[in-house]
């Protein structure tokens, strides 16, 4: 499979921030020293030294991401070594150790979950159009907000196409009463709508 530097740079930066403790699973920390040793004997100290010094660093990341790319285009053995490895520790969950070392440095979510900071936990956020757990009354006010909304639209298109007064006509400048009612309509949903997430972001909390 393509190498990319990138990745092998994160799931060295794991192994760097253990400083000599293991991240509780046996496998994915041999396979995290196998790494390491493997880049250090392939390509030297200076990858891992530049890494270890400054691992928040993108430029520093970029760089010795970079400096992968190159080693593997021009050593195909070392490119095969690191593609076994990579397989071996996404196949352990390493590419969620990768998000969660990430989320530690930079206190951001990666693959739409959130970080927490100080224990590395992660964990998924809710999808926010999923209501199946909301309570009944904000589930039934989804409903006729997005009904109400929908309808205000239809009777704005339907007032425009059919009974908007034609040029000349004595009531040209007067406004449909189709327009304000379709206004009223939409608003009367756009509000209940936002009740019923305000009320689903409540009892979220609880």
């Amino acid at each position: 499979m393509p190498i990319d530097g990138g990745l092998v740079v994160g799931y060295l930066t794991a192994a760097l921030l253990r400083a000599g403790k293991r991240w509780g699973d046996r496998t994915l920390d041999q396979l995290l020293d196998r790494l390491a040793s493997l880049v250090a004997h392939r390509m030297g100290r200076a990858p891992l030294d530049r890494l270890a010094g400054n691992p928040r660093s993108a430029e520093v990341q970029r760089d010795v991401g970079l400096t992968i790319d190159g080693a593997v285009s021009i050593d195909r053995g070392f490119a095969r070594e690191l593609a076994e490895l990579i397989s071996a520790l996404d196949q352990h969950g390493g590419r969620q150790l990768v998000n969660n070392v990430y989320a530690q440095m930079n206190v951001q979510a990666f693959d739409h979950g959130i970080a927490v900071g100080g224990d590395f936990n992660y964990f998924s956020a809710p999808d926010p159009s999923d209501i199946s757990d909301a309570p009944g009354w904000v589930k039934v006010c989804v409903v006729l907000g997005s009904v109400l909304a929908v309808t205000g639209l239809f009777i704005f298109g339907y007032t425009l196409f059919t009974d908007m007064p034609e040029v000349g006509d004595s009531d040209f400048n007067d406004i449909p009463p189709g327009i304000p009612l379709a206004a009223g309509v939409f608003f009367a949903g756009f509000v209940i709508f936002g009740i019923a997430s305000l009320g689903r972001a409540m009892s979220k909390r609880r």
